[in-house]
């Protein structure tokens, strides 16, 4: 299983690549369990962090994790890949930017975008968090992929590593 580079998951048509530095995790191994061991070394509240965003996402369809260079920055790219439903953009649109926006800590940008695997919603906001700490910065993408919705969502990455995530999605049915 490729853990940098070039990632696919043929289970669900399609592929990504992370850039120089990332770190993909393999969800159905050992792996996680040592990473949060690792990271609670250095930081215990980011582990509890990570533990409990990892055990939710894997429930809602998460199907690629990974870590930038800075494991303690919080930096990380996590994939969902959910049924569609027959679902449009415009419809995904109004149901997520409803959510997100409760979530948020000040604007949430949504526009349509181009990628080489299609259109997306691209949406970019900050999460706000109870406590104190710095909040989060999230840039997500949103794509049909068939009879699949993707969403791409990258955690404090810088613009570069968000937009090279993003352009390297490759829909594979």
């Amino acid at each position: 299983m490729a853990t940098t580079g070039r990632i696919v998951i043929p289970d669900h048509d399609f592929a990504v690549t992370l850039p120089e530095g990332w770190t993909r995790i393999d969800l159905a191994s050992q792996d996680i369990d040592a990473l949060i061991e690792a990271a609670g070394a250095q930081n215990p509240d980011l582990a509890k962090s990570y533990t409990a965003q990892i055990r939710a996402m894997a429930a809602q369809g998460l199907v690629l994790f990974a870590f930038g260079p800075d494991m303690t920055s919080g930096t990380n790219l996590n994939v969902l890949s959910t049924p569609n439903m027959g679902l449009s953009l415009d419809f995904l649109e109004q149901a997520n930017l409803a959510q997100v926006k409760a979530l948020a800590n000040g604007a949430v940008t949504s526009e349509r975008v181009q990628l080489p695997a299609g259109e997306a919603l691209h949406l970019r906001y900050a999460l706000s968090t109870a406590t104190g700490a710095p909040s989060p910065t999230i840039e997500q993408y949103m794509l049909i992929n068939g009879d699949k919705q993707l969403v791409v969502s990258m955690t404090n990455a810088s613009g570069a590593e968000s937009s090279a995530i993003a352009q390297s999605i490759e829909l594979l049915s």
